[in-house]
């Protein structure tokens, strides 16, 4: 038998329309570039519009706030807390400006407070709080005189611990530090010390802080007069010479170690801690200063004669 021949498949031929395989992918790139453009115009457009929602948004919720603001947070009340000395509550309430039946959110709460603070001297410390829907408080502490500075016409500048001036040209008020040796000049009541302008300040404080540090309490003067001889006076029997403010603290604890253990009962003396590392106690003569004083009438008297 014979065998029938299959017949052989042959390969398609191209035709008028088919291209070469390189002519394929020079069409396949351009096709991918135009591809992903239209994808990042797609990104572009999809990120233009979530933009535009997000505004409108926020808009909505602006708009929200100031309408419910406006309608929802008016001020039915304004309370003073808190001692306000020699001043009534309503001078206080009257310098801050707020009003009832005005937004909470009207005003800043540092500027009133500002403006309270250098109107009333004796008022310090100073905070302005809103308590939601529609209270305003304003709380508030009476400054007391700390350091009375002696000024060159015998009066003094009352200050507060803070450092507020609370009286110039006054009277020294009971329990106040005197301080001698510091002037001011062109300051008024209501202002804050400022220690850039005035340097000795900065030594006050260093003496103070001193003071506390070792527990010396109730002192009564400090004299700054010689920077380099100050003085402090702790009551009516004993002063501490401190010469400069050099190791200030190292003085003032050997200061304390005297006024703890090395006093006699009744002795009136100087405290000399104007060496590092040691103090003297030194007996003050109590009776050639009576005797001077008593003295100086008689000699008036004669002279007068």
């Amino acid at each position: 038998m014979k065998k029938k021949r299959g017949r052989r498949a042959r390969a398609p031929q191209p035709t008028a329309k088919q291209h070469s395989p390189g002519h394929r992918r020079e069409l396949s790139k351009r096709e991918y570039i135009q591809a992903e453009n239209a994808k990042r115009h797609r990104r572009q457009r999809k990120r233009r519009q979530r933009l535009v929602v997000l505004l409108l948004l926020l808009f909505v919720l602006a708009s929200a706030v100031v309408i419910t603001s406006a309608v929802f947070f008016k001020i039915t009340s304004v309370q003073v807390a808190g001692d306000t000395g020699r001043y009534s509550a309503d001078q206080v309430i009257g310098t801050s400006g707020i009003v009832s039946g005005d937004n909470m959110f009207s005003f800043k709460a540092g500027e009133v407070e500002h403006a309270i603070e250098s109107a009333f001297p004796y008022i310090e410390h100073v905070k302005v709080k809103r308590k939601l829907p529609s209270v305003v408080e304003i709380s508030v502490e009476q400054a007391q005189p700390s350091r009375a500075f002696l000024d060159s016409n015998g009066t003094y500048t009352l200050v507060s611990e803070s450092g507020k001036v609370l009286e110039t040209g006054a009277g020294k008020p009971e329990g106040a530090l005197e301080i001698l040796g510091i002037s001011f000049q062109d300051i008024s009541a209501g202002q804050y010390l400022d220690t850039s302008v005035l340097p000795d300040l900065n030594t006050l404080s260093q003496i103070t802080d001193a003071l506390a540090e070792w527990g010396i309490e109730g002192s009564r003067a400090i004299d700054l007069t010689d920077k380099f001889n100050i003085k402090i006076q702790y009551n009516e029997r004993v002063s501490i010479s401190i010469g400069s403010i050099s190791q200030i603290s190292y003085k003032i604890k050997f200061a304390k170690y005297i006024l703890d253990n090395g006093l006699k009962e009744n002795e009136t003396v100087v405290i000399d801690a104007s060496t590092p590392g040691q103090a003297v106690v030194k007996p003050v003569d109590t009776s050639s200063i009576s005797s001077q004083a008593a003295s100086q009438p008689e000699a008036n008297s004669s002279s007068s004669s």
